[in-house]
């Protein structure tokens, strides 16, 4: 399934990931080819799939169990906390692959 998969290799982007700040002092997660500062991108450029991602909004959703908006702040700003903000992601997407591994 394309959503597992995804999640799976989000999953180990975030645990792999190494951190950068570009010029502006905003602060990425690097990993192989991936260059990413928020969740919802990573999932966009490992899946290159609208579905996957509208699906991701879906599935967080229903783990997260309230409805998402696009301006909401799902978690802690990688900016500000980078290491709470990693953690937060990387327990979602634990989440997000026991909803698929469970059915």
């Amino acid at each position: 399934m394309r959503q597992l998969k995804t999640y799976k290799k989000a999953l180990e982007v975030l645990e792999k990931a190494d951190i950068t700040t570009n010029k502006k002092g905003h602060v990425f997660w690097v990993f192989d080819i991936y260059y990413a500062g928020a969740l919802c991108y990573l999932i966009r450029d490992i899946s290159k799939n609208s579905t996957v991602i509208t699906q991701f909004r879906r599935d967080s959703e229903i783990v997260l169990g309230r409805e998402l908006y696009e301006d909401d702040l799902w978690f802690t700003n990688i900016n500000k906390d980078e290491p709470k903000a990693r953690a937060e992601r990387i327990e979602h997407l634990e989440n997000l692959i026991k909803l698929y591994e469970d059915e």
